[in-house]
């Protein structure tokens, strides 16, 4: 038996997903939404006719059509609109708990001992590059789904009131959202402060990159100059 207090918040998820499935012109999902309002409006209109079993029976009704939201057809589905996102996200790997894509940390210092100071310098200059073009492809993919996570946040916040299922969602879109989540414990300006580190840190290493590449292209430019002169005109 579900707790009266849970399946109020079921049946909003239900709600939500009847106006998604009402609205897509296919005749599976609108009947679909037609059964499951069916179903929430007996409840609702005829709270002292509705029974325990016909409330726990509509609860598992919903909570069995979101567990399998991922196999209804494509426009049907509530993350549609992320799951490009996701699926980029997957691909590339890079929503792990550290900085870099090929280089671990632990694996940094081990990496650079005993090295001389020229090959040590082209060695950090790798790790550096590891860690901007992880920058560079959140802030690309964050940049395409923003719109998108804000569009499916909603359902995410209705799915966690309900107790239901809603990974890998909403990693997906706490992603897109830029969300920081630090130690419970810090109080909001600890957290606003973390987040500003955040953003200067990742702000100090790009603009070394930037300078980093810059000057590697203009080596490369005076070597392609050099060995490559240009033909004089006839």
């Amino acid at each position: 038996m579900q707790s009266a207090t849970r399946s109020k918040k079921v049946l909003e998820l239900g709600k939500r997903l009847v106006i998604k499935l009402g609205l897509a012109d296919d005749l599976l999902g609108q009947w679909i939404a037609h059964d499951l309002a069916a179903r929430i409006d007996a409840l609702e209109s005829n709270p002292e006719q509705a029974t325990t079993a016909m409330r726990d029976e509509c609860v598992k009704t919903i909570l069995a059509l979101w567990e399998h939201r991922n196999m209804l057809p494509a426009h049907l589905r509530p993350f549609h609109e992320i799951e490009p996102i996701t699926r980029t996200l997957a691909a590339l790997d890079v929503e792990r708990g550290d900085d870099y894509r090929y280089f671990r940390p632990t694996l940094r210092e081990a990496a650079l001992e005993g090295v001389d100071e020229p090959s040590s310098n082209w060695l950090d200059l790798a790790f550096g590059l590891d860690y901007s073009a992880r920058v560079l492809i959140q802030h690309a993919l964050q940049s395409a789904g923003a719109a998108a996570g804000i569009e499916a946040h909603p359902w995410v916040e209705a799915a966690i009131r309900a107790g239901a299922e809603v990974e890998p969602e909403r990693q997906t879109i706490d992603f897109l959202l830029g969300r920081l989540y630090p130690d419970g414990n810090l109080k909001n300006e600890k957290i606003e402060e973390a987040k500003k580190e955040a953003l200067c840190d990742k702000i100090s290493k790009l603009e070394h990159f930037a300078a980093l590449a810059n000057t590697l292209a203009t080596e490369l430019r005076e070597r392609l100059d050099n060995e490559f002169p240009p033909q004089a005109k006839p």
